[in-house]
């Protein structure tokens, strides 16, 4: 078990919760909706669970890469996204599944894209469909209407063993839906305004980690399902300070990889 404190939706918020990305080498800053609660985020591995997309929201996977560069967009495209697609049609039974974009993040205050550090599920009930919409294009979502749809990313280390700043994850069946707020997140660069969940913390919830991740697994984590009963449709998750932070330990980066799914109803 490792103590923390994780970044929640202030219970005491009076607007719209907001976050701005100003830019590279330039940190997210918060409005001031936010609020910092004491967590106590659990082994996985010891919880004597096995770990389901459908059940806690999120799952890990021994998922060799044949990619070697990740500094290669092209290769990530033509080599990569294949695998990504591969591997989320196996562990959901879908049909049909999309890669629709990616994000390298870095650990480093130099780069643009660094880990999130704020409690938050990457899309809501609306704006999953809107995006899926946008990026698969109106026949697409036309010839794949009546099936169920689930969002998914793909997350893995692309610096050796994660040591700094893991994933943490909250089991969905802890979940509140009335802990879910609808948060805009504002980019400077292009203008572009988006729309997450952040969370409202309560002591109920339940967290998990994988320790010391290698680049040879991948996490799978749902950021929407349109099936609203019986399976978990959003999965809250942040990067968090370990207590015994090692300051030698390489910075963290990973390659997120989004993707649309498709499964028979």
């Amino acid at each position: 078990m490792v103590a923390t404190k994780m970044n929640f939706v202030s219970p005491y918020a009076l607007e719209t919760p907001s976050i701005f990305y100003p830019g590279r080498g330039k940190t997210q800053v918060y409005n001031e909706s936010y609020a910092h609660f004491d967590v106590v985020v659990e082994d996985f591995y010891k919880s004597g669970q096995a770990a389901s997309i459908d059940l806690q929201g999120f799952q890990v996977e021994e998922a060799p890469t044949k990619l070697r560069d990740f500094n290669d967009p092209s290769a990530i495209t033509s080599v990569y996204y294949d695998e990504v697609i591969a591997l989320v049609k196996k562990v959901t039974g879908a049909t049909e599944a999309f890669v629709f974009d990616h994000t390298i993040r870095r650990g480093q205050p130099s780069i643009a894209h660094k880990p999130a550090q704020h409690v938050h599920n990457d899309y809501t009930h609306t704006s999953a469909p809107v995006r899926a919409a946008e990026r698969l294009g109106e026949e697409t979502m036309q010839r794949l209407a009546g099936k169920r749809m689930v969002q998914v990313n793909v997350w893995r280390s692309i610096n050796g063993v994660v040591r700094q700043l893991p994933l943490a994850f909250m089991d969905a069946r802890s979940l509140e839906l009335d802990d879910l707020v609808r948060t805009e997140i504002r980019y400077s660069d292009s203008g572009h305004v988006g729309e997450i969940y952040g969370v409202r913390h309560r002591p109920t919830q339940r967290w998990y980690f994988f320790p010391e991740m290698t680049g040879d697994q991948v996490a799978l984590i749902k950021g929407f399902d349109s099936k609203t009963d019986g399976v978990a449709r959003f999965t809250p998750h942040t990067a968090f300070e370990l207590q015994e932070n090692d300051p030698q330990a390489p910075p963290r980066e990973s390659i997120e990889v989004r993707t649309f799914a498709f499964i028979d109803a």
